[in-house]
């Protein structure tokens, strides 16, 4: 015999079931129980809610079937699952297996909109049927892509859309797509129409897709197409934020010529015992790397190509490096390769006394010149630890070894001294100082200027010296944080800094500065080697930056400088310049104006340098809009 409840409730109910809680509540609710008096079903009607972990249904109507942990809803569901929302007219739920369909549906979940005909839900998989997807909140969207079939991993942030067509307004098919992807956690834009028109190339329109390589990867791919008054072009590249990956090409066949080729390749990846670090770049030439690699091009240009490959072994480190100046004129001095093992701070046999030992083989490249360099160098320290400070005295030995000299072929360089260094905090000002100094005497064979330079160990020369060492750690220090380091070394025979370096950075309310700078005493003066300094200002509807950027190797001696402000109904503008000091001249110069139009930003970019203008039109969903200044010369070293 079986009996019948009737309920009317206006609070929670909950059942027990698969050791997990069902809460329900509506305004009418009929219980089923079995003839051993368990819940067998339960109806309910009119302002229906069912929570049951992180899902909740909201209906008119609905029926558990407790039996098979079934749930069937209809009119006007609702169903949210996290910050997922899904209207409906009819819902099938099963609790127990995560599994479930909602019929003519639409949804909202991260930044998309959308509706399907069908919804069917395998626990962290959704499949969709006869959709569209969009970012536009609108009733009819400004765009949409329609598709035959979408699959959504929640947990993986990432979409599949099979059978795509890209659409602006009611019905104009913009493009059609066999299968795309999209990686929600990048925000990468999916499409975007661009036209620009540049002296040397003329007018160009430019179609750029972005996706993700599959659900289980975190690769993003991107390709580009190219159709233009002087030539097409294709190009894609392969960007991997988790695995410090970016792979950049681009091919341009002109119409009058044959075909000019660049890639831009950076990966950074720590293995168990090991260390890859790979940033190299190929141009066909340096106007192809301006007009088709603009971004890569203000970072990298007058930089070395850079290979690194480091092996942690038991005792030890192994490198090998390759520094090639990437057809750049102003980079003098390569490293093809360099071969190096470094056996760091060893402590013997449980004494005070430690050892390093490096070795160096270079094949160095100057001036289309080949020389190799052997470099044994082994260091002797005692340490000795206090209350308040440590001392290191130590002695120093290095040989290097010229063999393609016909003189000067072997320079030896002896080295002892003693180094103070200590830690010292102040609770009051949250301020760590760690401040270290050396004393010692060096004696050299040959003069620096008997010897081809190379690096800091041909710069090396007799005498006594003084070097320091200060590095200030600041924590909410009046407003300030950040950090301050400061480097030099003192000649007591000349009575000179011979070499300093300072690099800072440093915040407080809305300012950053940030640097880093070197200077060498070269034939009795002090030579600016090097520097980066940096003040940028942010606040509300304002960013403004203005920075140095110098390096004496590779001819670099500018300042840069950008300000932005954001105005009302959306509208925003940035202007930027780099000024050569050298020339005299503005390098660069960057007028950029973009505005969003509800779903959408449109941007407008103006740029003009020595001999190239450009101007640049895109169209991108508003979600997916970065716009960020690329400083020039950023990646040093």
């Amino acid at each position: 015999m079986k009996f019948k409840i009737f309920l009317f409730c206006f609070s929670f109910f909950s059942i027990l079931t698969y050791s997990e809680e069902i809460k329900y509540k509506g305004d009418n609710i009929k219980v089923f129980l079995d003839e051993e008096g368990e819940i067998e079903k339960i109806e309910m009607e009119g302002n229906v809610v069912i929570i049951y972990k992180d899902i909740t249904i909201k209906a008119n109507k609905a029926v558990f079937n407790r039996k098979d942990n079934f749930i069937e809803c209809e009119n006007n569901v609702e169903v949210l699952y996290g910050s997922d929302r899904f209207y409906a007219e009819k819902a099938i739920y099963n609790l127990q297996e995560e599994k479930g369909i909602i019929y003519k549906a639409k949804f909202k979940f991260d930044s998309f909109y959308g509706e399907s005909e069908k919804i069917e839900r395998d626990g962290d998989l959704f499949k969709l049927e006869k959709s569209y997807i969009t970012t536009c909140e609108l009733e009819k969207p400004h765009y949409r892509f329609q598709t035959g079939k979408i699959e959504y991993w929640k947990k993986k942030e990432y979409l599949r859309l099979e059978k795509v067509k890209i659409v602006f307004g009611e019905n104009f098919n913009v493009f059609y797509l066999p299968v795309f992807s999209l990686d929600l956690e990048m925000k990468k834009p999916f499409f975007i129409p661009s036209f620009e028109y540049k002296t040397r190339t003329g007018g160009s329109l430019i179609f750029s897709f972005s996706h993700k390589l599959s659900e289980n990867k975190n690769y993003i791919m991107s390709e580009r197409m190219l159709i233009g008054e002087k030539g097409i072009g294709a190009g894609f590249e392969i960007i991997s934020d988790k695995k410090n990956i970016d792979f950049d090409s681009f091919l341009l066949k002109k119409y009058d010529e044959g075909f000019l080729t660049g890639f831009y390749f950076e990966m950074k990846r720590n293995f168990k015992n090991s260390d890859l670090l790979i940033d190299w770049k190929w141009m066909d030439n340096n106007e192809f790397f301006i007009d088709f690699f603009r971004d890569k091009y203000l970072q990298k240009s007058k930089m070395f190509n850079y290979f690194s490959f480091i092996e942690y072994l038991d005792k030890g480190i192994l490198g090998l490096t390759i520094r090639e100046n990437a057809n750049e004129d102003t980079l003098k001095i390569e490293k093809i390769p360099e071969i190096r093992y470094f056996l760091p701070y060893i402590n013997l046999l449980d004494t005070p006394f430690f050892l390093t030992y490096d070795f160096r083989f270079t094949n160095f490249y100057k001036e289309s010149e080949n020389y190799l360099r052997i470099l044994n160098k082994i260091d002797l320290i005692y340490k000795k630890d206090f209350p308040y400070f440590t001392i290191k005295p130590y002695i120093s030995f290095s040989s290097l070894n010229y063999p393609d000299f016909n003189l000067y072929k072997f320079n030896f360089i002896g080295e002892e001294g003693i180094n103070f260094s200590t830690n010292l905090y102040s609770k009051f000002q949250n301020v760590i100082f760690t401040p270290s100094i050396s004393f010692f005497n060096r004696q050299t064979k040959h003069n620096p200027e008997n010897l081809i330079q190379f690096d800091e160990f041909e710069e090396k020369k007799s005498g006594n010296f003084f070097t320091s060492s200060l590095f200030w750690n600041i924590n909410s220090f009046n407003g300030i944080n950040g950090n301050l380091k400061i480097e030099n070394e003192y000649n007591f025979d000349n009575r000179r800094f011979e070499n300093i370096f300072l690099k800072y950075e440093l915040y407080f309310k809305n300012f950053k500065i940030e640097g880093e700078n070197e200077w060498k005493l070269e034939n009795n003066e002090s030579v600016y080697e090097f520097g980066f300094n940096t003040v940028s200002y942010e606040k509300e509807k304002y960013k403004f930056s203005v920075g140095t950027r110098m390096d004496r190797e590779s001819d670099i001696y500018g300042l840069e400088t950008w300000y932005q402000q954001s105005l009302k109904n959306d509208w925003n503008y940035r202007i930027g310049v780099f000024y050569d000091f050298n020339s005299g001249n503005l390098l660069t110069q960057t007028y950029e104006i973009w505005k969003k139009i509800h779903c959408l930003v449109i941007d407008f970019r103006f740029t003009r340098d020595v001999e190239n203008k450009s101007f640049y039109i895109f169209i991108v969903p508003s979600v997916f809009f970065e716009n960020n200044w690329q400083r020039r010369f950023e990646k040093w070293k």
